[in-house]
């Protein structure tokens, strides 16, 4: 929803956007699993998921 709403921003407040909400979800799964490993890795599966649906939806429905 951020990335929607700031179509007018540059690349670089988009990437510091990305950084801050991926180390979100990090410790978030930090929390809840105890592990940094799985941590990291619950997190890049997310975001590989995100990025799925993201480009399903383009693809459908734009």
């Amino acid at each position: 929803m951020v990335g929607w709403l700031s179509k007018k921003d540059g690349h670089i407040s988009k990437a510091i956007l990305f950084g801050i909400f991926f180390y979100l979800a990090y410790l978030i799964a930090f929390k809840l699993l105890k592990t940094r490993r799985k941590a990291f890795a619950v997190s890049i599966v997310s975001l590989f998921c995100f990025m799925l649906g993201r480009e399903l939806y383009n693809y459908i429905f734009v």
